[in-house]
């Protein structure tokens, strides 16, 4: 019994310390990792992913000088297509990607493969000035989780042997309440807003949130900034919406606040059935959205909107110049003043009470 025993210790020492001049000596066993990334597909069961899948893989091994061992397409825990790289090397290759860790609050996905590329086109040199990374892979892929109005989404990946990059994609969003008339010329704006604001824009979209549609915006940056948004009140069919944002516009222009757009939504989502009431769609609603710093939406700027009625615009009117002249002689900076309905105003019932909103720093 003393000599058994006394073998196995010598036998577990002897390991420790063939295993300890393995580690000095620098060669330690390599280990078998896996590696999940979006398929290189656009359509569901794509017979090409084993080929692009292998091409993708081959792009890793040669960036970080791993082994490859399989290369498989299936799904990820999410149900997306994936391709599932497993390789050997003596430690996990640390593959950064710029969607990962990003909670898409507003459902980032693109209607159509020619969007995606174009997007992604204009990501990729954001991607490298600010992560200082380069790809070895990146693409457009399908990712029918995100449904069928939005199934194409962006992948770029790079090998991170850096540690801490200095900048990275962003994401932010805000709420819209209605559909907005023309959701191509409210993103553009948003886009065009944080472009000249001297923010690295990669893409900006309205699409469904959770409870109600949402104005969503990607960018590269060292910081979260914010995308907020106010809604102004209901503008009648007999007033033009269109016209009150242009000269809510100039209104705020030069007066050295930060930069806002004025626009106008459709509230007309709901048809109204009745004796006296018929579909509505011509009911606007009036917006504001800015890009800030601030978290909190009312730190940039106050939106008043006083509680006393009026029957009508005349009246409203009269009374807005008088607080715009009351506010200015008190010292505050009036930035944009208007009028507009507080309640949704109901075709074929008489308007609702109209209330002035003023906008002061």
């Amino acid at each position: 019994m003393v000599s058994a025993s006394r073998f196995k210790n010598v036998s577990v020492l002897a390991a420790i310390a063939a295993w300890s001049f393995l580690c000095i000596s620098g060669t330690a066993y390599p280990a078998v990792h896996e590696l999940v990334l979006a398929a290189p597909v656009l359509v569901e069961n794509d017979p090409s992913c084993a080929d692009q899948a292998t091409s993708l893989a081959r792009a890793f091994a040669e960036k970080s000088g791993s082994s490859l061992i399989e290369v498989t397409c299936g799904h990820d825990r999410i149900g997306s297509p994936a391709a599932i790289i497993k390789y050997s090397a003596p430690a996990s290759v640390n593959v950064f990607n710029p969607n990962a860790a990003m909670f898409d609050l507003y459902a980032i996905g693109f209607k159509s493969a020619e969007e995606c590329s174009e997007v992604l086109a204009r990501e990729i040199p954001l991607f490298v000035q600010h992560t200082g990374l380069q790809p070895f892979a990146s693409y457009c892929h399908l990712d029918p989780t995100m449904g069928a109005s939005r199934q194409f989404r962006t992948a770029i990946y790079a090998i991170n042997n850096v540690g801490q990059v200095p900048g990275r994609k962003f994401s932010t969003g805000t709420q819209l309440d209605n559909p907005p008339v023309d959701p191509a010329a409210v993103s553009a704006a948003a886009f065009e807003m944080g472009r000249l604001a001297g923010i690295d824009m990669v893409w900006t979209g309205v699409g469904q949130g959770f409870s109600t549609l949402q104005l969503t915006a990607t960018y590269y940056g060292t910081g979260q900034l914010n995308l907020h948004s106010a809604s102004l009140g209901y503008i009648n069919p007999q007033v033009s919406c269109d016209d009150m944002t242009t000269n809510l516009n100039s209104q705020w222009t030069g007066k050295g606040a930060i930069d806002t757009h004025f626009f106008c939504m459709n509230a007309g989502q709901v048809n109204f059935i009745g004796p006296d009431l018929g579909p509505t769609t011509d009911i606007r609603r009036l917006g504001i959205f800015w890009w800030s710093s601030k978290y909190i939406n009312d730190e940039d700027f106050t939106v008043t909107s006083f509680a006393t009625n009026y029957a009508d615009l005349a009246t409203c009117e009269s009374a807005r110049e008088a607080a715009v002249a009351n506010l200015t002689a008190a010292g505050e900076t009036v930035l944009a003043s208007l009028c507009s309905h507080a309640a949704y105003p109901y075709p074929k019932r008489p308007l609702p009470p109209m209330q002035v909103t003023v906008i002061t720093r």
